[in-house]
């Protein structure tokens, strides 16, 4: 089945969220199993669909970044392959092995390799619009794959992510008239990036990351808690010449961990007691909200910083 992407270009993840949840991507069965597959700024949405399964759902929703197909991906699982470009070489290696092993593939992209592949063989395609910005990208990404999730079964988050779209275009709007985000490009701008957050919005921090990367065109880092308190808090202990380039971004809130929420706490007193710049985000909201406000924040951050090196 062939879904026409019908959707505005030129708007952000709010409204492309919006539109993308009310669109007909066909009848689908039943999904078993299901395993999503997705590489660099495509596999945002997914990843934050999968880290909302960790939390809320009874079944798993995985994401494999990787070109090495798992083993346990076999004829009753699901792969919904995800590509804005649709011309990843790393995906379409991923697209001739899940159907070699005889899965049900459905394909979210706006081209390229992926939908020529998708039309010859007959599977399952959802178009997005070419041309999308980031933010807009991962909108039409979001709601498409809600709407295929649903279709088919296996979780109705449709509504949840819809009756999130006014408050997020609030958001949004108003980051434009408080300091936030000038005061966080400020802290950002020349430095070198590491960008730290719990679990549930691991999506998030890697956003961040590609988002300094491309827009501002500097090197970044994430890093997940626990682990990074673990292991990698003890290596900014250590001085070296190039700690005046490092800047740390924290994102905290709430989580369902009330060991974890402390972790986040002491372990930024801890880095601002040794020296270290930090700069924290507060994340309001349960998984949902914490993750889209988190995107669009790193999406905005990194415009401005762009904006101010022209």
């Amino acid at each position: 089945m062939v879904s026409n992407s019908g959707l505005t270009i030129g708007s952000g993840l709010p409204e492309l969220l919006a539109e993308s949840l009310g669109r007909d991507v066909g009848d689908v069965r039943p999904l078993g199993r299901v395993c999503m597959f997705a590489f660099g700024i495509s596999s945002t949405a997914p990843e934050m669909l999968s880290s909302y399964a960790d939390e809320c759902l009874p079944v798993p929703l995985p994401l494999v970044m990787d070109r090495r197909v798992p083993g346990w991906v076999g004829s009753d699982v699901d792969a919904i392959l995800i590509s804005c470009s649709g011309d990843e070489p790393e995906l379409m290696e991923v697209y001739h092995e899940v159907r070699r092993r005889g899965c049900r593939i459905h394909c979210v992209t706006s081209g390229g390799g992926l939908m020529d592949a998708a039309v010859f063989d007959g599977v399952d395609l959802v178009r997005i619009p070419e041309g999308l910005t980031r933010s807009g990208s991962t909108g039409a990404i979001l709601g498409s794959i809600a709407s295929i999730l649903r279709s088919a079964g296996v979780c109705d988050i449709v509504g949840r992510l819809g009756s999130e779209c006014p408050d997020l275009v609030r958001y949004r709007d108003s980051l434009s008239s408080s300091d936030t985000v000038s005061l966080i490009a400020s802290a950002l701008t020349g430095k070198v990036p590491a960008v730290y957050g719990t679990a549930d919005v691991r999506a998030v921090t890697r956003r961040w990351k590609m988002a300094m990367n491309e827009s501002v065109g500097t090197l970044a880092f994430f890093g997940e808690l626990p682990e990074f308190d673990h292991n990698e808090l003890v290596g900014w202990f250590d001085p070296n010449p190039h700690a005046p380039e490092l800047a740390i971004v924290v994102l905290r809130g709430d989580t369902r961990s009330d060991l974890l929420n402390f972790i986040t706490g002491s372990m930024v007193e801890i880095l601002r007691e040794e020296g270290r710049p930090v700069t924290t985000v507060e994340l309001e909201g349960d998984v949902i909200t914490r993750n889209l406000r988190g995107i669009v924040l790193a999406d905005t951050v990194a415009e401005a910083m762009a904006g101010g090196r022209r």
